[in-house]
């Protein structure tokens, strides 16, 4: 076909006329550059520059869907442990919501990243719930029993994950239907 095309005569009314396109149209894009006119080189080399430049754009973050599927059940699993107790589950989520939206304002600040489990109100709002701590430690946070801490070293904190936590998280405070079904 390349031979075809290329013993293709050059009609009187240029290399625009579709009869010349149809015969091009079998080249390789490097061969109808080459030999297209001026013009229809710069619009081929203006598509490329748009082309290019769609490909720059930003692309939105992929949530990391295990991550999520994994805190979606901790936090059904937290609310079905504590029937009855919705206030106290509300109060749960939002102490975990404060936790984390803590840490994605300050990464660096050791304070929002350590959590002392002996404190009465930690053991009261969050604590004490089961699978309480297991969130926690599944947004990152590590046991340290000799300080009865959990703590969040600085070179373990994952935005993405922190926000996707907090989108779960959101989810369950904001959804009536969280965790009925």
């Amino acid at each position: 076909m390349r031979g075809y095309a290329q013993s293709a005569p050059r009609l009187e009314s240029g290399w625009d006329s579709p009869l010349a396109l149809c015969f091009c149209s079998q080249e390789s894009g490097i061969d109808r550059l080459a030999s297209a006119s001026p013009p229809a080189r710069a619009r081929s080399q203006k598509a490329d520059e748009q082309k290019a430049k769609a490909a720059k754009v930003d692309r939105p973050v992929v949530k990391p869907v295990t991550l999520q599927s994994e805190l979606r059940e901790l936090l059904v699993k937290l609310k079905r442990s504590h029937p009855g107790e919705d206030e106290r589950v509300t109060k749960a989520f939002n102490t975990l919501l404060t936790y984390l939206g803590n840490i994605v304002r300050s990464p660096a600040e050791d304070k929002f990243r350590s959590i002392n489990l002996g404190n009465a109100a930690f053991q009261s709002r969050l604590g004490s719930l089961t699978g309480g701590l297991e969130l926690l430690q599944r947004c990152g946070f590590v046991h340290d029993a000799e300080k009865n801490t959990l703590y969040m070293p600085e070179s373990a904190v994952d935005m993405p994950k922190l926000h996707a936590a907090g989108e779960e998280i959101n989810t369950a405070l904001t959804n009536p239907f969280f965790g009925v079904l």
